[in-house]
């Protein structure tokens, strides 16, 4: 009868001993889980704002490439419209509106634009403040309004694609304007050599 006791009472003990070991693992793979959903979250937020280029508030552009883009774009501007001691005035806003970019005949341009084309209508719905943050070869200066007796030049938002090495945007200055395709190279940002709007530039 002793040994029975003492059978009933080593089995709870196992029973017991291997049931906590099985709760304990069991907690632990629920802490990995949220621990892993957690970091997936938070992840995806960075790379989702990082995408978006933007910051928290959404309303200014705080991004360097952001400025590297504009840049490139205004000193090619600035080569074929502007005298080379000209000081260039660039409003401090970004215009809404521009929802599209004129279509490519190249189809290699066509899929390598997707992307950054459909991040370029999502950006143009709402207004982004600029920042004095360009790397321009004249001096510039950042307006509410430009002085009747001059033309500023005004942006669209940028369109990037995932990886931030295309970007589409607008563009306005001295009586007309057209769309802007750069492709980062080597960590630096260059207009899209062979691309064409196919005429879709515009007078004002």
């Amino acid at each position: 009868m002793i040994w029975v006791l003492s059978a009933i009472a080593c089995y709870q003990q196992l029973v017991f001993r291997y049931s906590g070991k099985w709760c304990t693992i069991l907690a632990m793979r629920k802490r990995l889980m949220f621990a892993v959903l957690f970091s997936f979250v938070t992840v995806g937020q960075a790379y989702c704002q990082a995408y978006l280029a933007d910051t928290p508030d959404g309303l200014t552009y705080t991004d360097p490439d952001v400025y590297s883009v504009y840049s490139v774009v205004i000193n090619s501007m600035v080569k074929f419209r502007y005298q080379a001691d000209a000081k260039i005035y660039i409003y401090d806003h970004t215009a809404t509106g521009w929802s599209d970019i004129c279509p490519t005949p190249n189809k290699k341009h066509e899929a390598m634009l997707a992307l950054a084309v459909a991040n370029y209508a999502k950006a143009n719905t709402v207004e982004r403040r600029l920042l004095p943050r360009f790397t321009l070869e004249t001096p510039y200066e950042l307006v509410q309004r430009v002085p009747q007796w001059v033309t500023g030049i005004y942006f669209s938002s940028i369109g990037f694609n995932r990886h931030k090495t295309v970007a589409v945007l607008s563009a306005s200055a001295k009586g007309g304007g057209g769309t802007y395709v750069l492709t980062k190279k080597d960590g630096k940002w260059q207009l899209l050599e062979g691309w064409s709007d196919m005429g879709c530039a515009w007078a004002s």
